[in-house]
């Protein structure tokens, strides 16, 4: 079974990417590891504090710039690695998600793309994440990234779009995050293994008729949360009213995390489920016939005075025909959080967008390393969840878990075993940065933890100062 790519140490971790890449030239392949691993260890950072002396730092924005290396290349790697940790699995979950890169303060950049209105653009990319789950939830690495900028002249254009074929619209990117998915899973895969069941997890934007012709044809499944109330063949005609004369299935709760702006919260909810058939679009029935699915309504009657209602109408492929199949269905929904809790990462912790890129082809290499990086914190994040119990060698080296120990015995008081776990490695970092680890503050979170992650490296390398070899 393949492991996930994020649960070693940061040296095992590039090299499972990055070790097998051919750039040429055996310097450039030993520059590539180097600044990969100071991307992982300082999230966030510039190339100056990474690096400390002008000679590395300027070999770094080198390798970036170097017209030798494609950036497509290296998100590749990534690719065949997060298909090699899915090998062996009897399922994965594949939730896709597509976050916006802002380069507008980089106006010499070429290859960018409008972002915002027509009255205020922007420029800059669209990023498009497939991240591979294993049944627990865990991140096991990237089976999907698409990149690319939107056309000025489609600007204003959105009325014409819709008679457009789907091949042509920006939504296509739900159809081929599928598409990698499963040519990432199935190339990469063990040969003496068969392929996991992909389940594709996606929100709104993906609720497209095509998605779920796909997902039949391919032989995955789906969960979307639908986007509007769509035409059935049913009584009432349409998939709201079809599943309000449904009656409560059932009760249950929910917690809701914080973000800013929104305290957490336990939702109590209420379930209505049923079977569905959607009718095709109007506007491209031509050679299309209905697709069933099930339906599951998630809905709070009685919301926080001041909070807005839960509420997800979610489709599925998967079946769905008892309180559990209902109750999972609902879980594997709640998995996509963790491609948001990426790109959050990867924007706010690994600081994408600041960079002081020279081309796109320098961004699309930084963007491989900030997403290995990005992946690293997540796992920690949920492999602690998953996996308590895992070995802190899983993602610490020696010397890193020593480094740990003398500062938490010396900062906090505490003692830290000759065996540490994931769990307890997740919360020291944490409190390194600024969690309070109160009983009822929860696990940290990916905000913290990226920022416990950079802090630590300076105690690392103090240690390793201290104590050389």
């Amino acid at each position: 079974m393949g492991s996930s790519l994020g649960l070693q140490p940061v040296e095992k971790m590039v090299d499972a990417v990055f070790g097998h890449i051919d750039l040429g030239d055996p310097r450039r392949e030993k520059r590539l590891q180097q600044v990969a691993r100071a991307c992982i260890q300082s999230p966030g950072v510039s190339f100056g504090q990474r690096f400390g002396s002008p000679k590395e730092t300027k070999g770094a924005y080198r390798l970036l710039e170097n017209e030798q290396i494609a950036g497509r290349d290296l998100l590749d790697a990534l690719e065949e690695s997060g298909g090699q940790a899915c090998a062996g699995r009897e399922r994965i979950f594949a939730v896709q998600d597509t976050t916006e890169l802002d380069f507008s303060h980089r106006q010499t950049i070429e290859g960018m793309g409008p972002l915002h209105t027509q009255a205020n653009p922007g420029q800059g990319l669209l990023l498009h994440t497939t991240l591979a789950l294993d049944e627990r939830g865990s991140p096991l690495g990237y089976v999907g990234i698409s990149l690319w900028a939107r056309d000025p002249e489609e600007m204003g254009k959105r009325s014409q779009r819709r008679q457009k074929p789907i091949e042509e619209k920006e939504s296509y990117k739900w159809i081929e995050g599928i598409e990698r998915a499963q040519q990432s899973i199935e190339t990469h895969g063990l040969a003496e293994e068969p392929s996991p069941a992909i389940i594709h997890v996606m929100d709104r934007e993906g609720d497209i008729f095509e998605v779920f012709e796909k997902v039949y044809a391919c032989g995955h499944g789906v969960v979307v949360r639908a986007s509007r109330n769509r035409n059935v063949a049913s009584q009432e005609g349409y998939l709201w009213e079809t599943l309000q004369a449904q009656p409560v299935g059932g009760k249950t709760a929910l917690p809701i995390p914080a973000k800013p702006g929104r305290a957490a919260r336990t939702a109590l909810l209420e379930i209505r489920w049923g079977q569905v058939t959607l009718q095709p679009p109007r506007t491209r029935q031509k050679g299309k016939v209905p697709v069933a699915v099930s339906a599951v309504w998630v809905s709070e009657p009685n919301p926080p005075k001041d909070g807005k209602p839960l509420e997800w109408m979610l489709l599925t492929t998967e079946p769905v025909e008892s309180w559990e199949e209902v109750l999972e269905i609902v879980q594997v929904y709640r998995h996509r959080w963790r491609v948001e809790e990426l790109h959050l990462i990867l924007k706010s912790g690994c600081r994408m967008e600041q960079g002081q890129f020279g081309s796109r082809e320098a961004i699309e290499k930084m963007l491989s390393l900030n997403l290995l990086a990005a992946l690293r914190i997540l796992t920690l994040r949920y492999v602690a969840e998953s996996q308590p119990d895992c070995a802190a060698d899983e993602v610490l080296n020696e010397t890193e878990q020593e480094a740990l120990r003398i500062y938490v015995r010396h900062r906090f008081g505490q003692m830290l075993g000759a065996r540490m776990t994931v769990a307890e490695v997740r919360q020291w970092i944490g409190r390194i940065g600024g969690h309070l680890g109160r009983r009822g503050d929860g696990p940290p979170g990916v905000r913290t933890l990226w920022r416990g992650w950079r802090d630590f490296q300076l105690i690392l390398s103090m240690h390793i100062a201290l104590h050389p070899t």
